[in-house]
């Protein structure tokens, strides 16, 4: 075929002759709802008009030969992976023609050759076997989808915390290992903000773990929310979040860092019951880094900003 399409391409003008004067071979354009759009000469010819019959619904022009109408025929064809030919009647003549249709952007594109056999019986069992094999190619081709899709969602399942849906600790370590080694091979800057919810021990022994899952949802919420398309949210372990931050100094990451605390704070999850707080340590990659000292770092700089009285963002 695509050796066809570029010898069609090679010679536009004798393709576009022959299409529009042979006498065996019709094209027809529709739109989505099957209306013609244009055709060549040979359907105006076989149907012995005056003029292209545009607007004309094709299945007033084109009948199955069984009892089938010609949407569910047409969609037997179009639908298949590969194109399945389908035998039309033409008008309420005894010409038939065998016919491909296609999706085009605007419509559909519909290719029909003529068939001087007059077997009724012999054509009439082409096309029923036509359809069964439409019908059975477009089954099998959503079965494919369906698959892919599946395939999808597990793939995405693996790289995925089930709450709060944020990247899982396992996929982070992946990224983060590339990430790593291409800050230091360009020289560029590459940050890291860790922060955890102060008190939320709180939440579990007093509201129930239900209350706690609502929290980190809406906390992980925030964070993705604040980060950019090249960074990446983490929930590294319990009530603990990780955002990886490319091309990015710790006082650059001090921007997303600060509003990410002033956020969460102004949550209004469980009521007066419960204020969320936010203890937050930034730390930047150094050229003697290694994924466990960086993480290290930004560790110590939380447990700073715990120690210095919490709710607060502090630079390693």
């Amino acid at each position: 075929m695509k050796g066809l399409d570029r010898l069609i391409e090679r010679n536009p003008v004798e393709t576009s002759l022959f299409l529009n004067t042979s006498g065996t071979v019709m094209v027809i354009r529709t739109d989505r709802n099957y209306r013609v759009v244009d055709c060549n000469r040979s359907l105006v010819t076989a149907l012995r008009l005056s003029e292209k019959p545009a607007g004309v619904f094709l299945g007033d022009i084109l009948f199955p030969l069984d009892d089938t109408k010609f949407e569910e025929t047409a969609v037997a064809s179009k639908e298949a992976e590969r194109p399945v030919p389908q035998v039309f009647r033409l008008g309420y003549s005894r010409v038939l023609f065998r016919c491909f249709i296609f999706n085009i952007d605007e419509g559909y594109l519909l290719f029909g050759e003529r068939i001087e056999s007059t077997d009724t019986d012999a054509l009439n069992g082409m096309s029923l076997l036509n359809n069964e094999l439409a019908t059975m190619t477009r089954e099998l081709g959503r079965k494919n989808r369906e698959l892919e899709e599946a395939n999808r969602r597990i793939t995405e399942l693996t790289k995925t915390d089930h709450l709060t849906g944020l990247a899982n600790r396992r996929y982070f370590q992946e990224r983060f290992r590339e990430a790593m080694s291409l800050a230091v091979r360009k020289k560029n800057p590459l940050s890291l903000i860790m922060a955890d919810l102060d008190f939320f021990k709180t939440v579990n022994d007093t509201y129930g773990h239900d209350s706690g899952d609502l929290v980190l949802k809406e906390c992980a919420a925030v964070i993705r929310g604040e980060c950019r398309q090249e960074d990446l949210a983490v929930r590294f372990g319990g009530e603990e979040f990780l955002v990886m931050l490319p091309q990015t100094t710790a006082e650059q990451a001090g921007v997303p860092a600060e509003r990410i605390r002033e956020r969460m704070e102004q949550l209004d999850i469980l009521g007066d019951q419960y204020s969320i707080t936010t203890s937050i340590g930034i730390a930047e990659l150094e050229p003697s880094d290694t994924e466990d000292t960086l993480i290290k770092r930004a560790d110590e700089a939380l447990y700073r900003a715990k120690k210095e009285g919490r709710n607060r963002v502090v630079v390693w």
